[in-house]
């Protein structure tokens, strides 16, 4: 199995934007070793950072639950970019 680890700036490089040439460079590495397993983990960036920043009195635990969040929303975002 392959693992491929980005920071989600790479994908979200502002908490507006994506990466979509990135995440296609992603896409048709993937594709061009189809035979293979990846798994892809890509985290919150700027989008967490935002989060976290709107939150600023949050706690320490809701902050990482922010961070997760983009997290997601990041994953989310790849994943339908996929168009299986």
């Amino acid at each position: 199995m392959n693992i491929i680890k980005y920071g989600g700036s790479k994908v979200s490089p502002t908490p507006e934007t994506r990466d979509d040439s990135f995440i296609d460079s992603l896409i048709d590495l993937t594709r061009k070793y189809s035979e293979q397993e990846f798994m892809i983990i890509i985290g919150g960036g700027a989008l967490a950072g935002k989060k976290q920043a709107e939150e600023a009195d949050a706690d320490d635990e809701r902050k990482d639950w922010l961070g997760i969040e983009a997290t997601w929303e990041n994953a989310e975002y790849v994943i339908k970019r996929f168009d299986f």
